[in-house]
């Protein structure tokens, strides 16, 4: 109790700690922002792929090997227990003829709309038909031949706000756009000699007219990006194969929302094997070379270089924060040597030496938590809030920080990391306590006779 009071008292009575509390607070908030920011970041790519990719990919082998009877294949890969839905996809590069002068270089798929919207809900990335359940790649009835482009491949958003104008997306649909590409000759397996080189490339050119917007919030997918319905894709590209519903890849959602597995990559192995065995023909070097991964295991190398960096970042804002430990050290000392006569006088009424150390070290815990907690606080106030201060100093100064073409994302991630954040609490309360030992030591030193001699 008495340690309690005497906290207190000091506490209430010297203005300067108030300032080793901020100090803490500070620091706290530092490294919850930028460690939350990060995470965030990082988060956002893992995120991003298994949203539009899936949680696990099986690609062919080779650009020309296909994989045919693909509406079959996807339903013997949904028999397993694990899987959720599988999806199709044509995969083409090509230039898109967007008006006079104007070419962009675009990556396009051909996808099932209905079965990637059960799976992936892209209906959600719809400017249009956001919100239909089942959205249509002709919702205005005007052809079959039209298709969805990304918001940022047609328009260009303002250059302040990196926003588009609602008027420039009424002026995209219905226009008319031009796709040139090249395709190589698929594998037939007949014993006939290939032709090599650029002898086996034709030309396709694919008019189509854009029914919709596709708005997903990453700059890839956004300004690179143009999608297509399967059958029209595999009718241009592969005339010869069209009723056998080729594709390319094939996007798998599962079940479980955890961590795809090695045990869950090899059940979906084994069910592709036996399809492509028995149904596509495929020798055993194809399915042996076809690809299968989790779509998080593709990012791997970059997530992991994400995680050095930030792992850096840490570290030398770690070394910035610590001279909190020296802040809170000269404060303390500062209290001993102008409060020598009042330790003195606790000496003198029995109080052991620990006994006056501990009551600085519980002045340090006392610190370490207020201002943990208030870090805690600011930290968290900051992160929720980030878009909106964003959004501030882009008014304020015409001042754009976080641009999509940049940081690969619209919006700034802001969830806080609340584990890492309460490791980072409990790590600034052991920095105060450590601050505080020093000058808990020279208190303990003091000795009540020398120190009231002359009073």
């Amino acid at each position: 109790m008495l340690k309690l009071l005497l906290c207190i008292r000091y506490l209430t009575r010297r203005k300067i700690v108030f300032l080793s509390i901020l100090a803490v607070a500070i620091s706290t908030a530092l490294l919850v922002g930028v460690s939350s920011l990060f995470k965030g970041f990082i988060y956002a790519v893992e995120n991003s792929m298994t949203t539009h990719l899936g949680d696990v990919l099986i690609t062919s082998p080779d650009p020309s090997v296909l994989m045919l009877e693909s509406d079959d294949l996807c339903r013997h890969l949904e028999e397993l227990d694990i899987v959720k839905r599988a999806t199709p996809v044509i995969s083409t590069e090509g230039l898109m003829l967007l008006g006079k002068g104007n070419v962009r270089r675009t990556i396009v798929w051909g996808i099932d709309l209905e079965s990637r919207t059960e799976a992936l809900g892209f209906n959600e990335f719809l400017v249009r038909q956001k919100d239909s359940p089942n959205p249509s790649f002709n919702p205005d009835s005007g052809g079959n031949e039209s298709g969805f482009v990304g918001i940022g491949l047609a328009i260009s958003p303002d250059p302040v706000t990196d926003e588009y104008r609602t008027e420039d997306l009424e002026n995209l649909y219905g226009r008319k756009l031009v796709l040139m590409t090249a395709v190589q000759e698929p594998y037939r397996m007949t014993g006939e000699p290939r032709k090599s080189g650029f002898e086996n490339l034709k030309r396709v050119n694919i008019p189509f007219t854009v029914s919709d917007a596709v708005f997903c919030g990453v700059h890839r997918f956004d300004s690179e990006y143009a999608f297509l319905p399967i059958s029209l894709l595999a009718e241009k590209l592969y005339p010869k194969f069209k009723q056998q519903r080729p594709a390319e890849i094939i996007h798998i959602k599962m079940n479980s929302a955890s961590r795809v597995s090695s045990r869950d990559i090899e059940q979906i192995r084994e069910s592709f094997s036996l399809f492509a065995s028995e149904r596509m023909n495929w020798p055993d070097m194809w399915i042996n070379y076809t690809p299968i991964s989790s779509s998080v295991d593709m990012q791997s190398r970059l997530i992991e270089e994400y995680r050095k960096q930030m792992d850096v970042l840490m570290v030398v804002f770690g070394i910035i924060s610590g001279g909190v430990i020296l802040l809170i050290t000269c404060i303390f000392y500062m209290m001993v040597i102008n409060r020598r006569k009042d330790i003195a006088v606790i000496r003198s009424f029995g109080l052991s030496r620990s006994g006056v150390a501990g009551i600085f070290i519980s002045f340090g815990i006392t610190v370490g938590l207020l201002g943990s907690a208030l870090g805690l606080f600011l930290g968290w106030l900051f992160v929720k809030n980030v878009n909106h201060i964003e959004r501030g100093i882009q008014q304020a100064f015409g001042l754009k920080i976080w641009k999509s073409s940049v940081y690969m994302f619209e919006r700034i991630p802001d969830q806080v990391e609340w584990k890492l954040a309460f490791i980072l609490a409990a790590a600034a309360v052991g920095s105060a306590v450590i601050g505080s030992l020093l000058p808990a030591i020279l208190a303990a030193m003091v000795n009540p006779v020398k120190v009231l001699r002359y009073e």
